[in-house]
C-alpha cells in the first residue's frame, strides 16, 4: 500500500477540493420531505425498521412528498447516522458525501491499477473520476446519497471477487472473500438496486479480462449466486411501494427513438460536461430522423463498433468501452424514469469514460516511434491530464455554485431549460414564500402554458393574480381550471367573487349555484348568492339564500349585515335592526353596519338611535366616517329647526 501513498494521497486532495465551496449549500428540494422532514432517520433504533416492507407502505401513506419512494434501506440507515452526527447541519452532510466521493475515487483507482498495471495510468483515471462535472449532483445533492453508497458496495464487491479469483488456492481466506464480496453486493442491491442491476455483467467482464483463461469456467459460475441474489431481491422488493411510473404518451418505436436520445446526452455529457442540468429537456423524438434520436443512433454505433474493433487489439479499450456500455444499458430510459435524464445514474458508468481517457492519455508516449521524442510525449501526457482535470475541477467548481439553494439552483434549471414547467413551478412557489408576488406570478403563468392541464399552477395562478388587482387574468385563469377541475367549489366561489366585482352578476349567480350542487352545506356560496340578489334587488331571494347561509354558520357579521340590508329592501325595517344588531355584536368595528343601523333608526322615526348609530360610524377610520358626520350634521340641524 505504501507504493501508492503518492497517487492516493493526490486523488483524496483534488477530490475534496472540487466541492470544497459545496459544503455551505442548502438542502434543496426533496432533501426537505427526506430528510428535513423526515422524523423517522431522526432515531437510530429505527434502522431496523427500515429494512421491512411495512416501513415503506407507511411512508407510502403519507403525504405526496414522500410517496412512492423506492425500497432503498441501507440509504435510509446513512441519513440516520448522519443525523446521530451532524443534527440537520447540512455542511455535516455534506461533508460525508464528498468523504464517500473520495472513496470511491480510491476503489476507481485500485479497479484501473489492476487493468493497466500502471500507477500513473491508475492515477490518471481517478483523478478524471475525481473531477468530473457530472458527479456533482451525486455529491452535492445529499437525497442522491443512493448513488455514492451503491457504488462504494459495487465496487467494494467487485474487487473483493477480483482478489478472490487471484487467490492461489482455494482455502479459507479466499472463502471469506467470496462471502465478503456478496455481503458487499447484497448491501448495494438494499442502496440502489437499479445502480447495481449490472453488477453480474460487470464481474463477467472482470473475469473474461482480468483473470486467466485456466479460471474463467470457474470465476463466470461465480457470477451466478449474484444473478440469483438480484433476483430475489427485486421478488422481495414487489410486496413494497413503487416508484411513480411516468405515463409517457408514446409507442414502442418512439421508446426506443427516446433511449437513442438518452444514450446520446449521457453519452455527450461525459465527453463534454457543459450544459448540466437538474431538468433536461425530454424532447421525446418521434422520428428517427430528428437531430436527438439521430445523434444518439450515431454515438452507439460508434461506441458498438469501437468495442468490436478493441475485442482483440486492447484490452483496456475493450474492457473501457464495455464498461461504458454496460453501465448506460440501464440509464437508457428501458424502463422510463420520471425525470428520463439523472445525472446521478452516471456515476457508475463514467468508470468506462475515465478508462478510456486514461488509456489514451497514458498511450500517448508510445505512438512515437523516435526513441528521443518519448521523454516529451511523456511530458505532454501528463500535462494533457493535469488540464483536463483543471477544465473538469473548473467546471465542477462553477456547477456546485448552482446548488447553493434552492432559488440559485432553479434559477440555473430554468436558464438551461426554459420550458421545464416543474423548474418554474418551484421558482413561484419560493418567490410566493419570499412575498414577490409579480415574479411568483410570471413563473405560475410560465408553468401553466407549458403545462396547460397543471390544476395546481393555475389555481395558485389565479389566487395570485386577483391579489395583485390583475382581474382579467385572475378570471381566465379560473375558467381554465374549472375546464379541469369542475368540482373545485373554491375556485368556483373565487370565480364568482370577480364576476360580481366586473358586475357580472348573472354568471356570478352560476357559479354560486354550481359551488352548491357540489356541495349543498356551503355557508360562503350562500352567502354570495344571497348577496348577488341583493345587488339585482332581488331582496325575498336574498334573504332566503342568506338565512340558509346563517343555518350553516351562525353569528357571521358580514351575513348578518346583508341579511339586514335584504329586510330593509323589503321595508321590514325591524327585522333589519335586529340583524344589524347581531352583526355588530359579531363584528363591532364594521363602519357600514352602524351607517346602515343610523339609516334604518332614521326610517323607524328614532332620532336619538340614528344619532348613536352615526357617532359610532364617525368614530371608525375609513370613508364610512365622513358620510357618518355628514349625517350627523345634518340630523343636528333638522334638530335645531326642530327647536
Amino acid at each position: 500500500m505504501r507504493e501508492h501513498a503518492v497517487p492516493l494521497i493526490l486523488i483524496a486532495i483534488v477530490s475534496g477540493a472540487v466541492f470544497l465551496n459545496a459544503l455551505p449549500s442548502q438542502f434543496v428540494w426533496s432533501d426537505n420531505p427526506m430528510i428535513v422532514d423526515n422524523v423517522h432517520i431522526r432515531d437510530l433504533r429505527n434502522c431496523p425498521r427500515f429494512f421491512t416492507p411495512q416501513y415503506w407502505q407507511m411512508l407510502d401513506a403519507q403525504p405526496r412528498t414522500m410517496r412512492g419512494r423506492a425500497y432503498r434501506p441501507l440509504v435510509e440507515v446513512s441519513f440516520a447516522v448522519d443525523y446521530a452526527i451532524w443534527g440537520l447541519n447540512p455542511v455535516g452532510w455534506h461533508i460525508t458525501s464528498v468523504l464517500w466521493h473520495a472513496v470511491n475515487c480510491v476503489l476507481v483507482y485500485f479497479l484501473a491499477h489492476g487493468i493497466f498495471g500502471d500507477k500513473r495510468a491508475a492515477a490518471f483515471c481517478a483523478l478524471l473520476f475525481a473531477a468530473h462535472p457530472i458527479h456533482v449532483e451525486a455529491v452535492v445533492w445529499s437525497k442522491a446519497r443512493s448513488a455514492l453508497l451503491s457504488f462504494t458496495l459495487m465496487f467494494a464487491s467487485l474487487l473483493l471477487y477480483l482478489r478472490y479469483m487471484a487467490a492461489a488456492s482455494r482455502d479459507g481466506r479466499s472463502v471469506w472473500l467470496y462471502l465478503g464480496s456478496i455481503v458487499a453486493f447484497l448491501l448495494a442491491v438494499t442502496s440502489r438496486a437499479s445502480a447495481v442491476v449490472v453488477m453480474p455483467a460487470l464481474l463477467a467482464l472482470c473475469v473474461w479480462c482480468l483473470i486467466p483463461r485456466q479460471r474463467l469456467r470457474t470465476g463466470l459460475v461465480a457470477v451466478l449466486p449474484f444473478v440469483g441474489i438480484l433476483a430475489a431481491f427485486f421478488a422481495f422488493r414487489s410486496f413494497t411501494p413503487t416508484t411513480f411510473a411516468q405515463t409517457w404518451p408514446m409507442s414502442p418505436y418512439e421508446h426506443v427513438l427516446t433511449m437513442l436520445d438518452t444514450i446520446g446526452v449521457y453519452l455527450r455529457l461525459l465527453l463534454l460536461p457543459v450544459g448540466m442540468c437538474l431538468h433536461h429537456p425530454n424532447p421525446l423524438p418521434k422520428s428517427l430522423w430528428e437531430p436527438e434520436a439521430l445523434v444518439g443512433l450515431i454515438a452507439l454505433l460508434l461506441l458498438v463498433g469501437a468495442t468490436v474493433a478493441a475485442f482483440r487489439r486492447s484490452k483496456v479499450a475493450f474492457f473501457g468501452l464495455t464498461w461504458l456500455l454496460i453501465g448506460i444499458a440501464p440509464i437508457s430510459n428501458v424502463w422510463l424514469f420520471p425525470r428520463l435524464i439523472g445525472e446521478p445514474r452516471a456515476y457508475g458508468a463514467s468508470v468506462g469514460f475515465c478508462l478510456l481517457l486514461a488509456a489514451l492519455l497514458h498511450s500517448l508516449p508510445s505512438v512515437s516511434v523516435i526513441r528521443s521524442a518519448v521523454p516529451a510525449l511523456d511530458k505532454a501526457a501528463i500535462a494533457l491530464c493535469v488540464l483536463v482535470v483543471a477544465g473538469y475541477s473548473g467546471l465542477t467548481v462553477d456547477r456546485n455554485m448552482d446548488w447553493r439553494d434552492n432559488l440559485t439552483l432553479w434559477q440555473d434549471t430554468v436558464t438551461q431549460n426554459p420550458d421545464s414547467h416543474e423548474a418554474h413551478r418551484n421558482l413561484a412557489e419560493i418567490y410566493m414564500a419570499r412575498g414577490e408576488t409579480m415574479l411568483a406570478i410570471a413563473h405560475f403563468r410560465r408553468t401553466a402554458q407549458i403545462h396547460s392541464e397543471y390544476v395546481w399552477a393555475l389555481s395558485h395562478l389565479a389566487r395570485l393574480c386577483a391579489e395583485a388587482g390583475l382581474d382579467d387574468e385572475a378570471i381566465r385563469s379560473y375558467e381554465r381550471l374549472l375546464q379541469f377541475r369542475p368540482d373545485d367549489v373554491a375556485s368556483r366561489i373565487a370565480l364568482g367573487t370577480l364576476y360580481v366585482q366586473h358586475n357580472r352578476l348573472v354568471e356570478a349567480e352560476d357559479q354560486f349555484k354550481a359551488a352548491l350542487a357540489h356541495d349543498s352545506r356551503l355557508a360562503s356560496a350562500y352567502h354570495n348568492l344571497g348577496g348577488v340578489y341583493l345587488l339585482q334587488e332581488r331582496y325575498a331571494e336574498a334573504a332566503a339564500e342568506l338565512q340558509r347561509a346563517l343555518e350553516l354558520a351562525p353569528g357571521d357579521a358580514a351575513t348578518h349585515h346583508w341579511l339586514g340590508s335584504a329586510y330593509a329592501g323589503m321595508a321590514r325595517h325591524e327585522d333589519a335592526l335586529a340583524q344589524y344588531r347581531k352583526s355588530v355584536m359579531a363584528g363591532p368595528h364594521r363602519a357600514q353596519t352602524w351607517l346602515a343601523m343610523g339609516e334604518c333608526y332614521e326610517r323607524l322615526g328614532d332620532t336619538d338611535g340614528a344619532i348613536s348609530s352615526y357617532q359610532r360610524c364617525a368614530e371608525l377610520p375609513g370613508p364610512l366616517a365622513e358620510d357618518a358626520k355628514k349625517h350627523l350634521a345634518r340630523l343636528a340641524g333638522r334638530r335645531g329647526r326642530e327647536e
